[in-house]
């Protein structure tokens, strides 16, 4: 059973993929650690738990599935880990005329129409998962929306979720995210990512997708070949709210699903990595977007004044906003109005490396220290990370 209380999940994120995905994977990013070989040999285990209701899927589902197409191109929420992505979809999913991927279809790509169609089986997927995301406690559940990278990792090779592997972290990203990596493996990535979304889709009744993901931040040119017509929602938050609680998110996440052993300080040093390598992707390539296919929203803007936001972004992409749809999101940012954000406490020296690091950011986006930060040079940091 999963621990409600901490977020903590039953099994690993691998258990929806093959058994032959699985081990291909570890082999090609070095191996699995001592003290994590319990948690790959129960993977292991748990994904022959799934080869039937996989074969089930293929045979009843994929030709249905292959021949269905999107009927319109999808709108894709584009931010770096911790700006604001998962609460801005989920209250753009309160739009009853959109669909979205669901945490049963990430962590089970390859039969989640059996799953989703069977209550029974449903049920028990559902008893695997905590209550509340282990880095935010933001809610999760099997219907509720999940990001597509997870159904990614479990279909190949050639994806990248950073936290199962942290050797080949690096790598995997400029490879998988920046695509600095041969046309074959580009072709394959794009192919099996139009077919998590053809069954996104599928299962959303020909809706019209909503996606998350932050790694598509950068992935924004092959976006565009794969869906000419996509919307785009790219919010961002200041740099120095940022850093703690990222840093927090992909430790969190490693202790959970890492199959290697790492250390924080590793984690300290990618966290300011990626963001740059994120940011400056999205920068480039955001020019590509066709005009009105694209809006910006700021975290602070969308925190202050949620609905204005909505309605503007609705307008830019040119998307109709019923006001159907406008008491649907009230209702639910009422339900979440309890919702607590996080204090934070920086040393001196670790505001400055922040400025150092990412001092082109700020500058950009004309970011500074924010008033609800402290800064305390009694101790290195501490956050409460719930935001």
């Amino acid at each position: 059973m999963s621990d409600k209380k901490q977020g903590k999940l039953s099994v690993h994120p691998y258990i929806g993929g093959s058994a032959s995905n699985l081990i291909r994977n570890v082999i090609k990013h070095g191996g699995v650690s001592r003290d994590k070989l319990a948690t790959f040999t129960l993977t292991l285990c748990g994904t022959a738990l799934t080869l039937p209701l996989r074969l089930v899927e293929t045979l009843r589902f994929n030709k249905a599935i292959e021949r269905s197409r999107l009927q319109e191109d999808p709108i894709f929420i584009l931010g770096h880990w911790r700006s604001g992505t998962t609460h801005l979809h989920n209250v753009i999913s309160q739009d009853k005329r959109l669909g979205y991927l669901t945490t049963l279809q990430a962590i089970f790509p390859t039969c989640a129409v059996i799953l989703s169609r069977h209550k029974l089986l449903k049920r028990m997927v559902a008893s695997l998962l905590p209550a509340q995301r282990m880095m935010d406690n933001m809610k999760i559940g099997v219907d509720l929306p999940q990001e597509e990278e997870f159904s990614l990792s479990c279909l190949m090779t050639t994806s990248h979720h950073c936290n199962h592997f942290p050797r080949t972290i690096r790598e995997s990203f400029d490879k998988y995210v920046l695509f600095q990596t041969s046309p074959d493996e580009v072709a394959n990535w794009e192919k099996v990512y139009q077919q998590v979304i053809k069954k996104a889709s599928f299962l959303a009744n020909g809706k019209r997708l909503v996606l998350k993901n932050p790694y598509n931040t950068a992935r924004i040119p092959t976006l565009l070949k794969l869906y000419p017509n996509a919307k785009f929602i790219h919010i961002s938050r200041n740099p120095y709210n940022i850093y703690v609680s990222a840093l927090h998110d992909f430790v969190k996440e490693a202790e959970e699903m890492a199959l290697q052993e790492f250390t924080n300080e590793d984690f300290s040093e990618l966290c300011y990595s990626l963001y740059g390598k994120i940011m400056n992707a999205y920068w480039d390539a955001r020019d590509l977007v066709p005009p009105g296919n694209l809006v910006e929203v700021s975290y602070e803007d969308f925190d202050e004044d949620p609905l204005n936001e909505v309605k503007r972004i609705y307008q830019t992409l040119d998307l109709p906003l019923e006001p159907a749809v406008l008491k649907d999101i009230e209702a639910y940012l009422a339900s979440i109005a309890g919702y607590k954000k996080n204090k934070y406490t920086y040393s001196e020296q670790q505001a400055r490396a922040i400025e150092a690091n990412w001092g082109f950011a700020l500058e950009k986006m004309k970011y500074s220290l924010p008033p609800d930060i402290v800064v305390d040079n009694s101790r290195d940091w501490s956050c409460d990370m719930n935001y």
